[in-house]
């Protein structure tokens, strides 16, 4: 086979009901110019050693390769290990528990080509399993080619933190030296954002062309010490690589308020939602914010957005009733991201 056209990293954890149907959905592609690196992701159910089996047999003209934690370095240093192994003009990062239409990989690829893409954007549908809940996800409504400074503001604002949202050019995301952080969470949108910023070309699909399944029960607590310093150490990271390459003060509106959306805000929430939540935690972690961005109030897109500011002023006045605001909320609707209008 020559070069592939498309490089597909794909994190295999606890997904063993889920697995084969994925490889399926791969093998099943329209083009065969394609490759797919095999992540160890610490599965614990056997899902890995499921792929391998199930893949001995396979002798098309599809490439499977696969990419272990060989020196402890985990998932994340082992994807970066995946993107110096792929050789695809493009790539993409997707899950296991997807299923990809047959034209998702030849659609992906010649729409970035034809655009001369650094990012690439299509739609997707996500599949609540066990709940019968199946929802669109579009690709950003921004025009084909040359991203302007208000396209780059837009993308930003209104971001999908999902990488399996995007195939990126193998050749930029080298150049611009993007990698998977070490920090243990969020690690994905530090990618994605980092790659938001550097890009200079853009294209979009409109076709939903895969589905992303999950469980209805995936949603778990959190140990706002140590997750939320991981989380936020991810967005650190980010702020520091715009910094690097001149573009945070550009940029300043809209990567503060993802920093508080998505580091600070998403994280209150998967706590206060948690069975042992306390208010001194939720205090510290509002102080460790707002010592960093202490006038986050004055942000033009937070000021825009009533679904973050009386959550943010609950939680700032009064955390224990913050709590109980936020539990209810999620009784109502699973999704963090709707809550908060993301």
């Amino acid at each position: 086979m020559s070069a592939a056209k498309l490089s597909i990293i794909v994190p295999v954890g606890n997904s063993s009901q889920y697995i084969i149907s994925f490889l399926d959905s791969i093998i099943f592609q329209s083009t065969d110019d394609i490759e797919v690196i095999l992540v160890d992701d610490r599965s614990t159910d056997g899902s890995m050693a499921k792929a391998v089996k199930y893949l001995a047999d396979y002798n098309g003209r599809k490439v499977f390769r696969f990419a272990q934690d060989s020196v402890g370095g985990g998932v994340n240093a082992t994807r970066n290990d995946a993107l110096d192994l792929a050789t695809g003009d493009y790539i993409c990062v997707l899950d296991s528990n997807d299923i990809l239409e047959p034209e998702f990989c030849e659609s992906v690829y010649n729409a970035a080509r034809r655009h001369k893409a650094d990012i690439c954007a299509y739609s997707y549908r996500t599949e609540i399993m066990g709940k019968g809940e199946s929802r669109r996800k579009k690709a950003p409504a921004l025009s084909n080619g040359i991203m302007s400074e208000e396209g780059h503001r837009k993308l930003l604002s209104r971001y999908s933190d999902h990488i399996r949202h995007y195939a990126f050019s193998r050749k930029f995301i080298c150049d611009s030296m993007i990698r998977f952080p070490d920090t243990g969470m969020s690690e994905d949108s530090c990618f994605l954002i980092c790659a938001i910023l550097k890009s200079q070309r853009f294209a979009k699909l409109r076709k939903a062309l895969y589905r992303h399944r999950v469980l209805a029960d995936d949603a778990s607590g959190i140990d706002a010490g140590g997750r939320f310093r991981q989380r936020t150490a991810s967005f650190d990271t980010i702020m520091e690589f715009a910094k690097r390459n001149s573009l945070y003060d550009t940029y300043k509106e809209e990567l503060d308020y993802i920093y508080l959306r998505d580091a600070f805000l998403t994280s209150a929430f998967v706590y206060a939602g948690s069975a042992d939540a306390r208010t001194y935690v939720l205090e510290d972690m509002y102080s460790n914010f707002s010592s960093t961005y202490p006038d986050y109030r004055s942000n033009r897109h937070y000021r825009c957005s009533p679904k973050m500011r009386y959550p943010m002023w609950l939680i700032r006045k009064y955390p224990k009733m913050a709590i109980k605001y936020i539990r209810r909320s999620l009784e109502k609707n699973s999704s963090i991201a709707q809550i908060i209008g993301k």
